[in-house]
């Protein structure tokens, strides 16, 4: 298994897969123009490497915001995860900040569509920096 980057830009994630810490990350804000496409290399990465893996893996997710055309092919993700055989309990956890309800409704949602596969974790929200 190999690890995988995709750089953050302004409307989409990045998404980074850190092989020896067996753990997905993807994080930032998510409304590219075209979704199947902005997640295709990272689909295409998930296809050959979780079918000849029987190590488990974690997806962390962390948006600031999302449209909803990302949000059916996240949700094709995690499922494609869950499916893997390389989810043992709660594999994938959606974080957000305390005060966001939105993306927290949304984690709700996901959990209850994935059979509770997915652990909705709340965090503090990120503060400004300024230059």
């Amino acid at each position: 298994m190999k690890d995988f980057n995709q750089a953050q830009t302004g409307d989409t994630p990045s998404i980074t897969v850190d092989v020896e810490k067996r753990e997905i990350s993807i994080s930032g804000k998510c409304f590219p123009a075209n979704a199947r496409e902005f997640f295709g290399p990272f689909g295409d990465w998930l296809d050959i490497n979780l079918k000849d893996s029987d190590d488990s893996i974690s997806l962390n997710v962390d948006l600031e915001y999302f449209n909803t055309s990302s949000s059916l092919v996240l949700l094709e993700i995690m499922r494609q995860l869950i499916k893997s055989n390389n989810c043992v309990n709660h594999c994938i956890n959606w974080i957000y900040e305390e005060e966001d309800e939105d993306i927290k409704e949304a984690g709700i949602e996901y959990s209850y569509l994935l059979n509770n596969k997915l652990k909705v974790i709340s965090r503090p929200e990120r503060s400004l920096s300024v230059a």
